[in-house]
């Protein structure tokens, strides 16, 4: 087994947190206006609703994006291996898909008691 080359630290880019800054916002604001773009249809404000919420929907498709490079330019430097590929599905599985496994059956199990008390 060859020994893991240890990763050099990449440089930062700044215009990246710029961008993911932006696309942040966002998604915070197509959430906040998404129930007033459905319920608020007789509202005066409609229009500025439903104007921001189709208006920043870029956000979830720059955060695939950014993801997509930052994974490129984090790893375009590395051999490509067996070793490398297990460690980095092995982070995902612990950074992604565990907490979302952990908090799915946490709301399954909150659904389900929380339906319970209903007479």
């Amino acid at each position: 087994m060859k020994p893991l080359i240890k990763p050099t630290t990449k440089e930062r880019i700044p215009e990246l947190q710029l961008v993911r800054a932006m696309a942040i916002l966002a998604v915070i604001i197509v959430h906040a206006t998404s129930y007033a773009t459905v319920q608020l249809t007789d509202s005066s404000l409609y229009f500025v609703y439903n104007a921001l919420n189709v208006l920043m929907k870029y956000g979830t498709p720059v955060f695939i994006a950014l993801s997509s490079m930052v994974l490129f330019y984090n790893y375009k430097d590395r051999p490509m291996g067996r070793e490398l590929l297990i460690r980095f599905y092995k982070q995902r599985l612990r950074y992604i898909l565990l907490p979302y496994i952990m908090f799915s059956l946490f709301y399954f199990i909150l659904s389900l008691t929380a339906g319970s008390s209903e007479t």
